[in-house]
């Protein structure tokens, strides 16, 4: 029988232990302590004209500077962020245009896109600011075509 309150005590120690363990894990934890930008993003790009219209992309950032994106035209993209300044970041990720693309451009051209700054606003919930998007030849990587605009991120939480 002493023995029983010792067992409670252990497995409540290794509990909480585990819970300590997610929380530092869990980026939504790290988000809401820091503001980083590090979690998924909704993503409104809006073109200067005679750029192509408005649409909408997907954005993950990696606690170790790692971008992951998605995109309902390209595809993936796979990038980097930094960190610039009190609020502000810097990101650049690649991805590779798709056969059958309008307008056409050689198999495997090379999309580079450039945000930098991108300001976080004070509840590390939205940012926005600048872009541009390169589209490279692939082999020679001569720029082909070109467009700026501005972004803006809205961070996607389980409460949404």
């Amino acid at each position: 029988m002493t023995l029983r309150p010792y067992r409670i005590s252990v497995s409540s120690i290794l509990l909480t232990g585990l819970l300590a363990l997610f929380a530092a894990l869990n980026p939504q934890s790290v988000t809401a302590a820091e503001k980083s930008i590090v979690g998924s993003w909704v993503v409104d790009v809006f073109p200067n004209a005679p750029g192509p219209p408005p649409f909408k992309n997907l954005g993950t950032f990696t606690q170790d500077g790692g971008d992951i994106n998605s995109s309902p035209s390209f595809g993936g993209g796979h990038g980097a962020w930094k960190k610039l300044g009190d609020k502000t970041y810097a990101v650049r990720f690649l991805t590779l245009v798709p056969p059958g693309f309008d307008p056409p451009f050689p198999e495997q051209t090379i999309v580079t896109v450039f945000s930098d700054p991108l300001t976080l606003n004070k509840d590390g919930d939205e940012m926005t600011g600048p872009f541009k998007t390169v589209f490279s030849h692939p082999i020679t990587g001569a720029e082909l075509a070109s467009f700026e605009g501005t972004v803006v991120l809205t961070r996607i939480t389980v409460d949404q």
